[in-house]
């Protein structure tokens, strides 16, 4: 048998025939159907597609650890937050829709995910159709999100369209061509609103941090004073 047709046997063997076991859910399949990770564990296909495309995930750049949690971070997603999701259109906009109850948001079909994880966001109005109204001259264009990043796990979102359409004022010189235009007013109160939000949870989450301080620091004076009053007696 020639080297050539060796080759394509132990190529067959190793990718439809022998089996391995996943390293993160104990399923056991053929090869072909695993991912290797940086650090030589093997992965499944059903574990490696629970990690969205939303997150900046390769298996040959991602360590076991750093799978295992993303992992537990989708599982979270999936078993805890998607069921309790329950969009409040006051604080929604287009496919950005916001649980202002549970401080939850969600993008079109991608997973729920909590406001704390946000670092940073942008909505931006690009203008493509300027024309001219009966009272003032009107703008169309669509809203994408931006620069949306997620900390712990670290997820990044493409530029993502939100709502397409939009309707915004716009104004244009006498002697020029060029427009200047304003965003869609809903776009305008929305951000007012999940702006409002974002930090009333801030202001909340420092409230607690505080009182959790406090409340440890209290402890520590108390476990002191009991060992202070057993050593005197």
């Amino acid at each position: 048998m020639s080297k050539f047709s060796d080759s394509i046997k132990g190529f067959i063997n190793k990718h439809f025939t022998q089996e391995i076991t996943c390293t993160n859910c104990g399923k056991t399949g053929k090869t072909m159907f695993f991912s290797t990770l940086r650090d030589g564990h093997k992965i499944c296909s059903s574990c490696k597609h629970t990690i969205p495309a939303e997150f900046e995930f390769k298996a040959k750049e991602t360590s076991l650890d750093e799978f295992k949690e993303l992992y537990a971070y989708m599982q979270n997603s999936i078993n805890n937050l998607e069921p309790i999701f329950n969009a409040t259109d006051e604080y929604s906009y287009g496919s950005f829709k916001v649980d202002a109850v549970h401080n939850l948001c969600k993008i079109g079909g991608s997973f729920v995910f909590e406001i704390e994880k946000i670092m940073s966001y942008d909505f931006v109005f690009k203008a493509e159709e300027f024309k001219d109204g009966i009272f003032s001259p009107k703008v169309k264009g669509d809203v994408y999100l931006t620069h949306l990043l997620l900390e712990n796990p670290y997820a990044r979102f493409n530029e993502t369209t939100i709502k397409r359409g939009a309707k915004g004022k716009a104004e244009k010189r006498l002697l020029s061509s060029t427009v200047t235009y304003q965003n869609p007013a809903e776009m305008d109160e929305f951000l007012i609103n999940f702006g409002y939000l974002v930090n009333k949870f801030e202001a909340e989450k420092k409230e607690k941090e505080l009182q959790d301080l406090v409340e440890a620091k209290a402890q520590e004076l108390l476990e002191k004073k009991l060992q202070e009053t057993a050593a005197s007696e």
